[in-house]
């Protein structure tokens, strides 16, 4: 991954963007987290095996997928609708 990918100063919680939402006009609906569907080790191994070439990403995505799930500490992703 390039460098400052992921930079964690600069993740919006949940509740920030609940209110940032508020504040201009939306009602929040649903929102959901995401996690990985095996444990966070095999998911980099799985990921080192990509970026060495020894899997395709099809090979990669047949092992490792995002699931849903309730915590939004990390990954999430949701709507809002107009007022």
């Amino acid at each position: 991954m390039p460098p400052n990918l992921h930079v964690w100063e600069m993740f919006i919680k949940p509740e920030e963007i609940k209110s940032l939402l508020a504040k201009s006009g939306f009602e929040w609906k649903e929102h959901r987290g995401s996690e990985p569907n095996v444990s966070i080790p095999k998911m980099l191994g799985y990921l080192r095996k990509r970026v060495k070439g020894e899997w395709t990403f099809v090979e990669l995505g047949q092992k490792f997928k995002l699931v849903g799930s309730k915590d939004m500490n990390i990954l999430y992703a949701g709507y809002a609708i107009k007022k």
